[in-house]
């Protein structure tokens, strides 16, 4: 798997065209050989899913969302819904529960 294959170091240049994009997409375009999109896009998903320790909330985001009726919001995101969910819960069950 790629995030055994390489270095912390030599990811930072990798993931930043991730940032908006499809995991999936970004290393599809990268074409490296020997390389499934589907299985390292699946594992990077894991890797961040178990990495939610450092989620912050953005200045005024907890505040603006009180401001909400409950019902009547929702989060767009290219993240996969595991991830999202995750890091959605990390930073919700912090700052309302």
């Amino acid at each position: 798997m790629l995030g055994q294959l390489i270095t912390e170091s030599m990811l930072k240049p990798f993931c930043q065209p991730i940032h908006g994009v499809r995991s999936v997409d970004t290393i599809a375009a990268l074409q490296l050989p020997g390389l499934n999109p589907e299985i390292e896009a699946q594992g990077i998903t894991r890797a961040e899913i178990a990495t939610v320790d450092g989620i912050v909330e953005i200045s005024g985001a907890a505040k603006f969302l009180r401001s909400l009726p409950s019902h009547r919001w929702a989060f767009i995101t290219s993240a996969p819904l595991a991830l999202a969910t995750a890091r959605l819960k990390a930073f919700l069950f912090r700052q309302f529960w």
